[in-house]
């Protein structure tokens, strides 16, 4: 793995927390809870925490993941 600069993460788990993200939307979404409105919850911040737990219980996130956005 190459160097990355503090305050960056591998491409591989910013992908992870896409996918996590997607998830807990779709999730919410069928629990009729209101996204994106006041109140609401941050999904990214919420997908960046499951990751960050995952990783730091061993969880190795496959550097050949997909972007869900394709980007």
């Amino acid at each position: 793995m190459s160097d990355i600069p503090e305050g960056y993460e591998p491409q591989e788990n910013s992908f992870a927390k896409n996918h996590a993200m997607d998830a807990l939307e779709a999730e919410l979404e069928k629990q009729g809870i209101e996204l994106y409105e006041d109140g609401s919850p941050e999904l990214i911040e919420l997908a960046d925490a499951v990751v960050e737990k995952l990783i730091a219980a061993g969880v190795v996130i496959p550097e050949d993941i997909s972007n869900p956005h394709g980007r």
